[in-house]
């Protein structure tokens, strides 16, 4: 228990570990209960996205059974946020033509939380369309004609 007014002061790290020097502690019992669980229900998982990603339904045949509930899961964990880290500078720099082209109706990436601050983070227009999440399939021929004139 600390008493009022005393702080024990924390040195912040001055670099970034990695794996090899700090792997990752083995799972609890618990995480290693519910990863079994996960597993066992991971069939189930492509009908319901099937239901709700109406746009991509073709392409979640892919992650169906429970073979490719596993798979699903699987690339799913492999989306690693590291991997865009600093785009927005590098495409910037690059001097590569850039499009923002947004759904309006993008229920998983609104709007103005994601594509409003990329567009001005990238200093380019943004582009909205009739259409969700999944803008080349909900308005392909919207994209088509956003990308043909920018090219023309």
């Amino acid at each position: 228990m600390m008493r009022q007014g005393t702080q024990t002061e924390i040195p912040l790290p001055t670099r970034l570990v990695s794996n090899e020097e700090f792997p990752p502690l083995p799972p609890t019992a618990e995480q290693q209960r519910v990863e079994t669980r996960i597993l066992a229900e991971a069939a189930r998982l492509q009908p319901v996205l099937a239901r709700r990603l109406r746009p991509i339904r073709d392409l979640l045949s892919a992650f169906s059974g429970e073979e490719g509930g596993k798979r699903l899961i699987h690339a799913a964990r492999c989306l690693d946020p590291r991997q865009t880290e600093g785009m927005t500078a590098r495409l910037r720099q690059s001097r590569v033509p850039v499009r923002v082209i947004w759904g309006e109706q993008d229920e998983y990436l609104p709007v103005e939380s994601v594509g409003r601050p990329l567009a001005r983070a990238l200093e380019v227009d943004l582009t909205l369309l009739p259409g969700g999440h999944f803008l080349p399939l909900d308005n392909p021929e919207g994209v088509t004609r956003i990308l043909l004139d920018a090219w023309a």
